[in-house]
């Protein structure tokens, strides 16, 4: 059976306990800045980030991947640039800078300055130990189509006594990659956290860099998004949540999942 876990702990004293390459796939969200209001005070700054980021690269499997989805505050009519500058210290770290990713807000939240354009997006940095060694690509379907040869049976033949078979041409759909941009729908979730980010997006880009059987981990699990998507996926999953309340929240949510479960099953 796949492990699925919150703990209620600071992701830093979890990660300094683990040993070096031994996380398959990390898929977070950390805290932008100040932009967030949590239930307690939660410790957060560039050089609290490069500790969690040193022990993230540390622990992370040669050709895996960190898929960490962060913006930027706008202060004193400046972005910060703070995902920039995660972005880049990973680079220093060792790590590749596989892709830059676009999360795109299908419905972002009303906003309005006389200067800037209405805020729609965030940034989806895909980052990878080494060189990759899975890639699940989601395809969609082109506007293009192409010709596909089918194999089909002809009628008895009283001639020599068997069914022929012949060839059919028939136009298809072509597909391809999706591009790298990804456009998701945000909130409509009841629960009770500030930042949470769409299931859509978690299943997404799990199923993208995993396989079936390997474990998720999230170091900012929050309301759990992360390890309910890798429960769907098939995959176990870790959380680390500091805030008590959220872990709690967290899980509530995966047990609900599970027990739900049982019920489409009869189990």
């Amino acid at each position: 059976m796949n492990r699925n876990e919150i703990i209620n702990t600071d992701c830093l004293d979890y990660l300094l306990a683990q040993p070096s390459d031994s996380i398959d796939f990390v898929l977070t969200s950390p805290p932008y800045d100040s932009m967030r209001l949590y239930k307690r005070k939660v410790e957060w700054s560039f050089g609290k980030f490069q500790s969690i980021a040193v022990e993230l690269a540390r622990c992370l499997k040669p050709g895996s991947v960190i898929v960490w989805v962060v913006g930027d505050e706008t202060v004193n009519h400046s972005e910060t640039g703070t995902s920039f500058r995660q972005a880049l210290f990973f680079k220093d770290l060792g790590l590749n800078l596989y892709d830059t990713m676009i999360f795109e807000k299908a419905n972002p939240m009303p906003g309005y300055r006389s200067s800037m354009y209405r805020q729609c997006f965030e940034y989806i940095f895909v980052l990878c130990k080494g060189e990759m060694r899975i890639f699940n690509p989601i395809m969609e379907k082109t506007t293009t189509t192409r010709e596909t040869i089918y194999r089909k049976a002809n009628k008895w033949s009283m001639e020599n006594g068997k069914t022929t078979t012949g060839e059919q041409r028939r136009p298809t759909p072509g597909m391809r990659y999706h591009n790298n941009i990804f456009r998701y729908g945000v909130g409509g979730v009841s629960v009770d956290h500030p930042a949470t980010f769409p299931m859509q997006l978690a299943i997404d880009m799990i199923y993208t860099y995993t396989d079936e059987g390997m474990t998720v981990y999230d170091p900012f699990a929050g309301s759990g998004t992360t390890n309910l998507a890798a429960y769907r996926l098939n995959r176990s999953a870790i959380g680390t949540e500091v805030v008590e309340e959220y872990a709690a929240l967290a899980q509530n949510r995966i047990a609900a999942a599970m027990a739900q479960q049982q019920i489409d099953f009869g189990l």
